[in-house]
């Protein structure tokens, strides 16, 4: 759309979200000009806050806006952030590969305590171990995986399939206690069963739960009751 930039991308959802997506290093002088500041100072110029602004100024008021941002592109957008028109204007941020001074604190790091300000970590990557020794950030989300310059890919983070290894795999309905049943259940089943007691007992105050239909009772065996005294 005519909102986008060299560095940023604008994407609304169908359910009316906006994204607001910041690229990270492509080579070019003005990106490495910007890395060497980010790495040195830890801190990058406001290169992207005045089209943040016209972003903003573009976007109705009860639009939700998210913004993520990989690599160097998550220095832009929280240098942007000194801006509060902008950064009260951001519902959710999304970190990844968030690239921090090995010498100093800088922006990455004063954002760490922010909820609402979530990262996304490979602790392999260089860009983002100048973190280490920090404690973790308040919402973060940690992996180790990759060599070299594959652990600071952005694919890494696109779902289960980045990953050499399933994450997690629901197991199929077919195989053995894939779906458990609680006592509860079975009880519920055995009432709904159960044959109805007539109206006028339950005004005399009878329980609705034939007597029959009662919790089952779990026999444990010959044990010792426990000495609380000796606590």
């Amino acid at each position: 759309m005519d909102l986008d930039s060299d560095y940023i991308s604008v994407w609304d959802n169908l359910d009316g979200h906006r994204l607001i997506a910041v690229r990270g290093t492509q080579g070019t002088g003005t990106d490495i000009g910007e890395d060497i500041l980010v790495g040195i100072t830890g801190s990058s110029t406001n290169l992207i806050g005045n089209q943040l602004l016209q972003v903003m100024a573009d976007t109705p008021q009860d639009t939700v806006v998210d913004l993520a941002a990989h690599s160097l592109g998550s220095s832009l957008a929280l240098q942007s952030y000194g801006n509060q028109t902008i950064y009260d204007r951001i519902h959710e941020t999304y970190l990844f590969n968030p690239a921090y001074s090995p010498f100093l604190r800088g922006k990455t790091d004063a954002y760490e305590k922010d909820t609402s300000v979530r990262y996304f970590i490979n602790v392999k990557d260089a860009v983002s171990m100048g973190r280490a020794g920090h404690k973790a950030p308040r919402n973060v989300v940690y992996r180790s995986d990759g060599l070299g310059t594959a652990a600071h890919k952005l694919a890494q983070w696109q779902g289960h399939t980045s990953y050499q290894e399933p994450i997690y795999h629901a197991p199929p309905e077919t195989a053995v206690h894939a779906l458990k049943q609680t006592n509860a259940d079975l009880f519920k089943r055995e009432f709904d069963d159960a044959e109805q007691i007539p109206a006028e007992d339950v005004r005399d105050g009878s329980s609705a739960v034939p007597p029959q239909q009662t919790a089952p009772v779990f026999d444990f065996g010959d044990y010792d009751e426990f000495n609380y005294e000796t606590l």
